[in-house]
């Protein structure tokens, strides 16, 4: 379906109030990359959680930084997992052929525009930080079996 269509297909969709799980039927899964509450605060993760419980696919969630906000992410991850849902943190799910690897998001930039452990201690811990975020995802990646296009 091309992108287009797709955006104004969800447009109407929450127009008319329907949620995720009555596009299961249309979907094998259902992947949110990161920022799943505002302040990573558990309390926040029941109406989420509860949603999830209605989807009828595979659920593949990311921490992203709001996650991580309160310091209680491995509680959050806690009660993600609980309730079903794969949570991708250096690690990797595979379904019907497709692979997904996942990791929190980190900043570190691209290219020339890309930190360099150069300078400050502060700055170098936080591009390592950045580094080992990078290499977590490759290793994940490198376990992915799933067919690859030519």
């Amino acid at each position: 379906m091309p992108e287009q269509e797709t955006l104004e297909r969800a447009k109407e969709d929450k127009r008319e109030g329907k949620s995720p799980s009555t596009q299961a039927g249309e979907a094998d899964v259902f992947v949110v990359a990161g920022d799943l509450r505002n302040f990573g605060q558990p309390e926040e993760m029941e109406p989420l959680l509860n949603a999830f419980a209605r989807v009828r696919v595979p659920v593949i969630v990311v921490l992203g930084n709001h996650d991580y906000e309160c310091d209680k992410q491995d509680e959050l991850i806690r009660m993600i997992v609980a309730g079903g849902i794969k949570v991708l943190d250096g690690s990797t799910y595979q379904r019907d052929g497709v692979g997904f690897a996942g990791m929190q998001g980190f900043v570190g930039g691209f290219g020339r525009g890309m930190l360099t452990v150069f300078g400050e201690p502060q700055i170098k811990n936080f591009v390592r930080a950045g580094i080992d975020e990078a290499v977590k995802l490759e290793r994940a990646m490198s376990q992915l079996r799933t067919p690859r296009a030519s």
